[in-house]
């Protein structure tokens, strides 16, 4: 038979790097698949679970070699920033706004070796057997440096190393937006815990007090020797200031000398006479514009404000309206009417001298505003020309007084200083006060088991996937059909199950007829016919890609299944490497194939019947001339008339990856059956024989994973594990 084109399903494709169930970690998010997770996770617990144990056990280990520590804490509050306040409404004290920082000055005094130093003097740590640990160096390098000191340390020596070891158990902490500071301190004991942190309060609050008094008392010293010499020094400066204004004749009103007011007087009444008669301008330039108009100065504000004018008009009014009635009573001549049109002369004639008298009151006031600001303006004159000569004068008494006013407000200053801090010592206000003193705790702070034992078993538990990951990564065999489809581009044909340890396939298939194992073959050998396309007689070679894959065993299985069903079987030994199948059939007589192809004898001749019904042709050892043979035209003769006498002809050829047997052989077969071993083969490996089988343009029917353990491949998801037992019998 010549050879057979390539098949879609006999491409290679290159190696993803994507996790397919057995091993390699996904290399993006796409690739993930929560299931396989899980399952990886389940085919691993045991790593995990150990690893977890693991760690427990260490942080066990270690917390039982730990001393148990106790913590107390006492609740310190700091005062807001602010101070008494005295009848005048100011602060006693200077006050700091801003509150952290006043907070973290606290802290860092309650840190202090001068706090420590007295929490020692306080509990007599040094002296007392309660504190012995407090004296020794804690670390190896404090230990080492007293042995090489050697002799009986000093007491200020134990003192300091108890100092240090109190603030090295000193943690103080301040709440977020809040001004109350916690005070811990950890000890062996719980007692000695609440006691220390006690004294730390303790000393912290008495060593603020005593600061602040003799802060205080110190201040008020200084300040009364310095009163002493200002006061003198006031008096002095006002003495001098009043001297030289006698001196001078510089007499001061309300702040100012005597020329000065006089000067400032002047220029007020001088505005506001000139005010005045601009004002009276005016109104008498107003008046003698309606003058120069008929009757229009009659209409001016002064002329309508007078009394006299308004009766005379009123009067006026009352003749006109009398003269209307008279007119249409009598004649224009009437006496009556003459009479009163004389009135109506008269009264406008009284009017007009009214007028008169106002342009004239007028004209007198501008006159005497005139006059009295020409005498004002005058006088101002005369009493700048003082101020200018005492100008000097007044230089001079300027610097006295500055001189005077500074004295006497540094005077001031430091009196009012004075009493703040006399008044100080009688407030004794304080800047912090001890809320909550800190009582024995009724368990340890040190260790935290829980929390320890949680940690470690969390980084077991990370430990373990680490560990899961490395392991499923370099897990580099196959483990589902799925994977072997994607992995090579060939069809997947079926898994069969590992044989029992001790069972041989022939009784196994006789006494187990209906098993998992028999069942994957009987599917396994539809599968490849239809895969393969051939509906009559078929000639299927199985190979593999390297040795102990199980492929001559898995030959034989097929053979009987393919014998149970009434076909007639030809199997046939074409590895003559190292022949295993028949001696797995132990059949040892009559010819070999090897003889068949050399001519020395004929193929039917060299058959063998075995006992399941089988025929077998096997083959002698020959390592030099198995290629040659193989590529003879009497191995494609033996083929192609072997399938004329069989439904179906097995040929079990080498391994293709270390010997190129099975590539010069499979030539004349109608299919071949890769066969894989589950979770041994590597990927690798099958990778260069299937490359090398298609550079021979040799199409694989497909893929078989061989040696399953059906119980293991459950953790995988894919494979008949988990079901096998419910539905299969064994």
């Amino acid at each position: 038979m010549s050879q057979q084109p390539v098949s879609p399903t006999s491409q290679v494709v290159p190696f993803p790097h994507a996790n397919d169930g057995s091993g390699a970690l996904p290399s993006t998010l796409a690739e993930l698949d929560v299931r396989m997770l899980v399952r990886m996770v389940w085919r691993q617990r045991w790593l995990l679970l150990g690893s977890m144990l693991v760690c427990l056990l260490l942080a066990a280990l270690w917390l039982v070699m730990q001393p148990s520590q106790y913590t107390s804490r006492a609740l310190i509050q700091v005062l807001p920033p602010q101070a008494p306040v005295m009848e005048n409404g100011e602060s006693l004290f200077n006050q700091v706004t801003n509150e952290a920082t006043v907070v973290r000055s606290h802290m860092d005094i309650l840190t202090s070796p001068a706090v420590a130093s007295r929490v020692v003097d306080t509990l007599n740590i040094v002296r007392s057997p309660e504190y012995a640990a407090f004296t020794q160096p804690q670390s190896a390098l404090g230990q080492i440096k007293q042995w090489l000191k050697g002799g009986e340390p000093t007491a200020e020596a134990l003192h300091a190393v108890a100092t240090q070891e109190v603030l090295r158990r000193l943690r103080v902490s301040n709440p977020p937006r809040s001004l109350t500071i916690y005070v811990s301190m950890r000890a062996q004991s719980s007692a000695q815990s609440a006691a220390l942190a006690n004294a730390v309060a303790e000393a912290y609050l008495a060593l603020q007090l005593e600061n602040r008094i003799t802060e205080s008392q110190r201040a008020n010293v200084w300040l009364k020797e310095r009163l002493v010499s200002l006061g003198a020094q006031v008096k002095a400066s006002e003495a001098a200031v009043q001297s030289y204004r006698d001196e001078f004749g510089l007499i001061e009103k309300q702040g100012l000398t005597m020329t000065d007011q006089q000067v400032s007087e002047l220029n007020k009444q001088l505005i506001l006479i000139r005010t005045e008669r601009a004002e009276a301008q005016a109104k008498l330039r107003n008046a003698q514009q309606l003058m120069q108009q008929p009757g229009g100065v009659e209409s001016a504000a002064e002329v309508l404000k007078s009394p006299l004018i308004q009766k005379l008009r009123e009067q006026e009014a009352e003749v006109v309206r009398e003269e209307a009635e008279m007119a249409s009573r009598y004649g224009e001549k009437h006496p009556q009417m003459i009479k009163k049109r004389a009135e109506m002369r008269d009264l406008r004639a009284k009017i007009r001298q009214e007028v008169d008298k106002i342009i004239v009151g007028l004209q007198n006031d501008v006159a005497i505003a005139r006059t009295r600001e020409e005498s004002l303006s005058s006088n101002l004159d005369q009493a700048q020309a003082q101020v200018g000569s005492a100008s000097a004068a007044e230089v001079g008494l300027a610097e006295l007084e500055r001189e005077r006013d500074a004295n006497r407000a540094l005077y001031q200053a430091l009196l009012a200083r004075s009493k703040e801090t006399s008044a100080e010592q009688q407030f004794d206000y304080a800047e912090t006060r001890l809320v909550s003193p800190a009582t024995p705790p009724l368990a340890p702070s040190h260790p935290q088991k829980k929390i320890v034992l949680a940690g470690a078993g969390m980084m077991g538990l990370l430990l373990g996937l680490v560990l899961l990951g490395v392991i499923e990564r370099l897990d580099g065999s196959f483990r589902t059909l799925e994977q072997v489809e994607r992995l090579t581009g060939l069809t997947g044909l079926g898994m069969v199950p590992q044989l029992p340890a001790d069972a041989q396939i022939m009784t196994y298939l006789d006494q187990h007829p209906t098993a998992a194992y028999v069942e994957s073959l009987r599917t396994l050998r539809t599968t490849a016919a239809i895969t393969a396309g051939v509906a009559g007689p078929m000639a299927l070679m199985v190979t593999s890609g390297t040795a102990e894959e199980g492929k001559s065993v898995l030959t034989i299985g097929l053979g009987l299944v393919a014998k149970q069903a009434g076909q007639k079987v030809l199997l046939i030994e074409a590895d003559m490497r190292r022949p295993t199948l028949s001696k797995n059939l132990q059949v040892r007589d009559g010819g070999t194939l090897n003889q068949v192809l050399l001519g020395e004898q004929g193929w039917q001749q060299a058959v063998q019947r075995h006992g399941t019904g089988m025929d077998v042709l096997r083959a002698q050892a020959n390592t030099d001339l198995s290629n040659t043979l193989l590529t003879s035209k009497a191995w494609d003769q033996l083929i192609e008339e072997a399938k004329q006498q069989y439904d179906l002809v097995l040929i079990d050829v080498p391994p293709v990856a270390p010997i190129v047997d099975a590539l010069t052989a499979a030539r004349a077969a109608d299919g071949v059956l890769f066969v894989v071993k589950w979770g041994a083969t590597s990927r690798e490996l099958v990778k260069l024989a299937l490359k090398q089988l298609r550079l021979q343009r040799i199409a694989v029917t497909g893929v078989v994973l061989n040696q399953v353990d059906m119980r293991k491949d459950t953790a995988y998801g894919y494979g008949y594990g988990g079901y096998t037992d419910k539905y299969y019998q064994s």
